[in-house]
């Protein structure tokens, strides 16, 4: 439990970094990203030039945040934001892990 402790204290700055990372993130991507997917599936057949004409729009206006949390795409952004915080903190785990060999060479 010591090492672990010396561990995240070691990499504090590169833990407050993907975490700061992860809530700009999950505002300006991943939220318009899970809004704009239930919209472009609507019809039941995926339309990628509407998904890429709103993307950028949700983007733009902020939409994607106000409309996330609504009953039709909070099953969409929950996918959404589990996997990108699983890729997060698989990246995050192999940098710590990077650093502690870099230290004992």
């Amino acid at each position: 439990m010591d090492n672990f402790l010396v561990t995240i204290k070691k990499h504090k700055v590169s833990i407050i970094l993907a975490i700061c990372f992860w809530i700009f993130a999950e505002l300006f991507v991943i939220a318009p990203l899970a809004t704009t997917l239930v919209d472009s599936n609507a019809t039941g057949v995926f339309d990628l030039g509407y998904f890429i004409e709103h993307y950028v729009e949700n983007i733009v206006n902020v939409s994607g945040i106000k409309n996330c949390f609504k009953s039709q795409y909070i099953g969409s952004f929950g996918i959404s934001t589990l996997i990108f915080t699983i890729f997060l903190a698989v990246c995050l785990g192999i940098r710590i892990v990077q650093g502690k060999k870099k230290r004992k060479l």
